[in-house]
């Protein structure tokens, strides 16, 4: 189960971090008190907001809608972001990824960073989100990173040394070495693939993960403006479906963006994903307002970072009148 997690921090690039979050999916978005208020930056709806909500005006805990609200005094052991992971925990997440957990105040930054240590001491895998960087923690016997060749590699350790770190795929090997506390030794590695394999015996290493300059561009660009399509393919349970299934293209074609109605699905365009689906559940409801009981919705999704287009599927397919 995976879960987005906001904290009351700073919201570096945005634009990138909505690139991303379109890119995964979640199964819950929580809220740090403070850090709620980056969702509508972030095109994102709350399932909760943990914390004792003093960053919160009652008129903003309003406008959250539904979002459930778990208050906590002000006077107590644990930040906003510790309770905000132990209610994740709590709710069988596995998966955690922060944003808005560094930046501000210097000794909120630090504490941020040593909690998701402490809190990866459990199976639950903690990523945080800077922009295009990611940081997670890596322990005992390590993990593979993917990236590009050219992308910067850290290994930062925490709370002690540690050792056996061997590394392969990196312009800098490390083999069988210690990475003490306090040393920037495991600092700016560089990645010779599209992936590298990191080991260790004992401790616990940082791991920041930086796209290079030039595949961050590449990347801003793409996300910023792409087209890319989805397939919607309406199945009402009942006798006679075609009726049903006119109204459901119907509410397609009424939404104004392109689309294909093929003999299976219909397939839509455009540059806004959250758009498409929203036309994808209009669709969806339409054939309950045509009078179905149930009904069966299929969405597919097809996306790349270079876009993609209906003409380019099947353009070579058309037959030419001549």
């Amino acid at each position: 189960m995976k879960a987005l997690l906001l904290v009351n921090g700073e919201l570096y690039r945005p634009d990138v971090l909505r690139s991303r979050i379109r890119s995964e999916v979640f199964d819950m978005v929580l809220g740090a008190d403070g850090g709620a208020g980056h969702a509508r930056i972030l095109n994102v709806t709350l399932d909760a907001i943990i914390g004792d909500l003093d960053s919160l005006s009652d008129l903003e805990q309003q406008d959250f809608g539904n979002a459930e609200l778990v208050s906590y005094p002000a006077e107590k052991d644990e930040a906003d972001l510790e309770l905000a992971l132990l209610y994740a925990k709590e709710r069988g997440v596995d998966h955690i990824v922060m944003l808005g957990a560094l930046g501000g105040r210097m000794e909120t930054t630090i504490a941020n960073i040593l909690l998701i240590a402490h809190a990866s001491l459990t199976s639950c895998r903690i990523e945080v989100w800077h922009g295009e960087q990611t940081g997670w923690v890596i322990k005992p016997p390590g993990e593979h990173v993917s990236g590009h060749p050219g992308d910067t590699v850290s290994l930062i350790p925490l709370g002690g040394p540690a050792s056996g770190v061997t590394t392969k795929g990196l312009k800098y090997p490390l083999r069988d070495e210690a990475l003490l506390f306090g040393s920037s030794r495991g600092i700016s590695n560089v990645m010779e693939g599209p992936s590298a394999d990191v080991r260790l015996s004992q401790g616990l290493l940082l791991a920041v993960h930086t796209a290079r300059q030039g595949k961050r561009e590449e990347t801003r660009a793409m996300a910023k403006k792409r087209t890319m399509n989805v397939g919607v393919q309406v199945l009402p349970l009942v006798e006679d479906a075609y009726p049903i299934v006119d109204k459901a293209i119907e509410a397609i074609q009424a939404s104004g963006v392109k689309c294909l109605v093929g003999p299976l699905e219909t397939t839509m365009e455009g540059d806004d994903l959250d758009k498409l689906i929203e036309v994808a559940k209009r669709a969806h409801r339409a054939c309950f307002e045509a009078g179905a009981r149930r009904v069966i919705t299929i969405i597919k999704i097809a996306d790349a970072l270079e876009g993609t287009t209906i003409e380019g599927k099947i353009g070579k397919y058309r037959r030419s009148d001549s």
